[in-house]
């Protein structure tokens, strides 16, 4: 099933920093729900819609089976993507280039590459690519535009003041700021293992934010690449959680980064990661908050070289496919294959 959410309202996800209400209190939100935000959205809505399985929870939670294939963001009935992070902007131009392979010498770089480039480069602001733009740089453009991210999300501060529910009056002290987003994109998520009514609308968000939805019948999702060289990457359309903090488990650092994944025989070689993100939440059936995690976070690129020639199953294994070491049901870690140009 795919559904395109659309909020009502302003929005806001909190990061993983502690906010309680006193002076100069203030908190600050995500630029994007969390794969975690959106499954218990889905989960709660299906609850909203079937209240008798809602009863039935601690015996049978039918919800379990629910898995997120992926999420988007969606404007104009067009997909928007994170630039991917190995991208940056020619020096003072408003073009983005690709980053190239370059064979790791000088560095102290532990991988077998380097990401560099020939022409003076700078870092750029936080963009999205449209899917044609996506489309473009999966097959190895070499210059790209994209279009900022200040130009789809808008930033609201909202003050607030505890107050004293017993009295009806406010109580002093208990000043509170919180930093509140208006989208101007939608958000479609692709899943399986639940099934919504056609239509409706459901809480998203902190706050219990209103949003609508509607299912789609399809997306345009990215062009499926042929990889025939042995060198491949993956982009990460969806944070990711790996034991081993920045790269999944399967690879093994004490062996130059090689490592085995679903019988194809691999070595990590480079990546361009972004910050990591720390994600919390808060458990409504034990009333506290959730234990903390660090994320990849979506757009982070991870370069790979094939050791055994088995091309033809990457399509498979990889495009659209979670590297997630944890929480893959919820959506973590689902990637999107592409060549690349040497």
């Amino acid at each position: 099933m795919i559904i395109e959410i659309d909020p009502l309202d302003t929005v806001i996800f909190r990061d993983g920093k502690p906010f309680g209400m006193g002076d100069d209190s203030w908190t600050s939100s995500l630029l994007f729900p969390t794969p975690t935000t959106i499954y218990g959205a889905l989960r709660g809505t299906y609850f909203a819609q079937n209240p008798n399985d809602f009863k039935k929870i601690h015996e049978d939670d039918v919800t379990q089976s629910l898995i997120i294939k992926g999420i988007y963001l969606y404007i104009d009935d067009e997909l928007l993507y994170i630039a991917p992070k190995d991208c940056v902007n020619r020096l003072d131009q408003d073009e983005i280039i690709t980053l190239k392979l370059e064979e790791n010498k000088l560095t102290n770089n532990p991988l077998s590459y380097t990401l560099t480039s020939s022409e003076e480069i700078e870092n750029m602001e936080e963009m999205l690519f449209n899917k044609t733009t996506f489309d473009d740089y999966l097959k190895g453009s070499n210059i790209l535009y994209g279009k900022s991210l200040e130009s789809y999300i808008n930033i609201e501060n909202k003050i607030g003041i505890g107050r004293d529910r017993t009295k009806r009056v406010t109580q002093e002290g208990l000043l509170y700021r919180v930093q509140m987003l208006r989208y101007e994109f939608k958000i479609v998520v692709e899943f399986e293992g639940l099934a919504l009514n056609y239509s409706g609308l459901m809480k998203f968000g902190g706050e219990a934010k209103g949003a609508k939805y509607k299912q789609l019948e399809a997306i345009k999702n990215p062009t499926i690449p042929k990889i025939y060289k042995s060198i491949f990457k993956l982009y990460l359309l969806t944070p990711a959680i790996f034991e081993k903090g920045w790269f999944p488990s399967w690879i093994d650092e004490n062996d130059n980064f090689r490592g085995e994944f679903k019988g194809i025989k691999l070595q990590l070689i480079s990546c361009a990661i972004g910050k990591s993100q720390s994600i919390g939440g808060f458990d409504m059936k034990t009333n506290q908050p959730k234990e903390m995690f660090k994320t990849v976070p979506t757009g982070s690129i991870y370069y790979f070289e094939v050791l055994d020639s088995q091309y033809d199953k990457l399509t498979e294994l990889f495009h659209l496919q979670s590297i997630s070491d944890y929480r893959v049901n919820e959506g973590y870690g689902v990637t999107i294959l592409s060549g690349v140009e040497r």
